[in-house]
């Protein structure tokens, strides 16, 4: 196989942005690759890091910072919720939203 440089710089530039998302946001890198994982497992992105149609889907749902905020929310004030309940959750805050 013959060495792709762009392809190891891009590698370079994601491994650098995990950082900066730590970095960014408080938290460890341990933190940002476990919660990668349960992403990964829950089907969200995939193992090269891509963001799945599912993932895809679940952030047009949250992207907007006010659905966002009451499911935070909910989420702290019930300790968690199942994923396709918050998914429902995220669908119809956002319906809401649009009327």
């Amino acid at each position: 196989m013959k060495r792709n440089m762009n392809l190891i710089r891009d590698i370079l530039l994601f491994m650098d942005w995990e950082i900066t998302l730590a970095k960014k946001y408080g938290y460890t890198l341990e933190q940002v690759y476990a919660h990668y994982r349960l992403a990964s497992q829950g089907g969200l992105v995939d193992e090269v890091g891509t963001v799945t149609r599912k993932g895809r889907e679940f952030l047009e749902l949250v992207r907007d910072d006010h659905v966002w905020n009451v499911l935070k929310r909910i989420l702290e004030e019930r300790g968690g919720l199942p994923f396709d309940v918050l998914k429902e959750l995220a669908a119809n805050l956002q319906e809401e939203e649009e009327e």
